[in-house]
């Protein structure tokens, strides 16, 4: 197989946004399998949970692990062709659930392949927000145009075989990264990180990813006859949400402060809370869930604009520790499912209202303890 002749960054560039794009299309394709062909499993969120659940074994597995280009490069074309021959057999439960486990390879597989291109790049790149940017406009146009209810089974077939040419011939291979996905980019859950109460506002960002995208198909059709949105239009809305703030203050984000950051969170999360109880009704939760997403945004690009200080070395989490990371997002969207399928809208609002709570109890917390900028009196002699 060839490899493509392009510069280290631009091909780095590629492959960060079909890595992207692939976990962007995971959401939104598994989201609406489970509605339309699993409404009883836990709230047609099982295919999701499944797939976050597969994604995260394998990382725990691949660690202290690494996989050479040439089987990288057989993973991804494996799973590639399994999930563009599942559309063959669309309509029942079992092909659904085989394409979840068959993303989780193919997403891990894409992370693995971004890591590759990662330490072949020479210079530092970019921190990835234009490719998570175009990976999720790339994975909207092609469900969109494709139909909800359609199976992209070429498109995934092609965003693997791309990923298979791009990863660089002869290099070492490659370990998975201990933070998380696609070269640290996509942090899993760190529960030590919720010791410092003032740091909850960003940690109940980081969640908040989860009930939105999981509920993102049930929203469109909770929150139509508010807004007036077709379900397309409703997921831009929610994509640009996440994406556009962290894209359009980049520069502010590299240069301000950690305080600074902090704040710029905490107040799109604290208005969510304020949104919930002024707009109670369905369209409420679109609201919530946009100011949600903003926050996300900055809490997710700030310490890849600027990273914070780093942990020591030999204070790693162990096998178990890791495990449970990662198998924590699927655990949390099923039990969104269960609660959804028994409570409807309730439970999504419910989880919102929890996030924005934890989020106002970290800001107040942050101000009780902020040190006073202005210096201590000296005593009089």
């Amino acid at each position: 197989m060839h490899r493509l002749v392009l510069p280290p960054l631009l091909r780095l560039a590629l492959a960060r946004t079909l890595a992207w794009a692939l976990l962007f299309g995971g959401w939104l394709v598994l989201g609406e399998a489970g509605q339309q062909q699993l409404p009883l499993w836990a709230g047609g969120l099982a295919p999701l949970a499944l797939w976050l659940a597969g994604m995260g074994a394998l990382w725990a597995l691949l660690q202290g692990r690494r996989m050479s280009m040439g089987r990288l490069r057989a993973l991804l074309l494996a799973a590639g062709a399994l999930l563009a021959g599942v559309g063959l057999l669309a309509g029942r439960a079992a092909p659904v659930l085989l394409a979840a486990l068959s993303w989780s390879l193919l997403l891990v597989a894409a992370s693995l392949a971004v890591q590759a291109l990662r330490r072949a790049t020479p210079s530092r790149p970019p921190a990835p927000l234009v490719p998570a940017t175009a990976g999720a406009l790339l994975a909207w146009s092609v469900v969109s145009l494709a139909g909800a209810t359609a199976w992209p089974g070429t498109a995934i077939a092609t965003a693997a075989l791309a990923l298979a040419l791009l990863v660089p011939r002869g290099a070492a291979p490659v370990p998975a990264c201990r933070g998380g996905l696609f070269d640290c980019s996509l942090p899993w859950p760190d529960p030590a990180r919720w010791r410092r109460v003032a740091d909850w506002p960003q940690q109940a960002a980081v969640l908040a990813m989860l009930p939105m995208m999981a509920t993102l198909p049930a929203m469109a059709g909770w929150c139509r006859s508010d807004w007036g949105l077709s379900p397309a239009s409703s997921t831009l809305w929610h994509l640009a949400a996440m994406l556009l703030p962290a894209l359009l203050l980049r520069r502010w984000l590299a240069r301000a402060g950690e305080q600074a950051r902090g704040i710029a969170v905490s107040v799109p999360m604290v208005a969510s809370g304020v949104a919930l109880w002024a707009y109670p009704g369905l369209g409420g939760l679109m609201l919530v869930a946009l100011l949600q997403a903003v926050a996300w945004s900055l809490a997710w690009a700030g310490p890849m604009l600027r990273p914070p200080r780093t942990t020591p070395a030999d204070h790693r989490p162990s096998h178990f520790g890791s495990a449970a990371r990662a198998l924590a997002p699927a655990g949390l969207v099923l039990a969104l499912g269960s609660f959804t399928a028994d409570l409807g809208p309730d439970a999504l609002r419910a989880a919102q209202a929890l996030l924005a709570a934890l989020a106002l109890a970290g800001a107040a917390a942050g101000i009780v303890t902020r040190p006073s900028a202005r210096p201590p009196m000296e005593k009089q002699a």
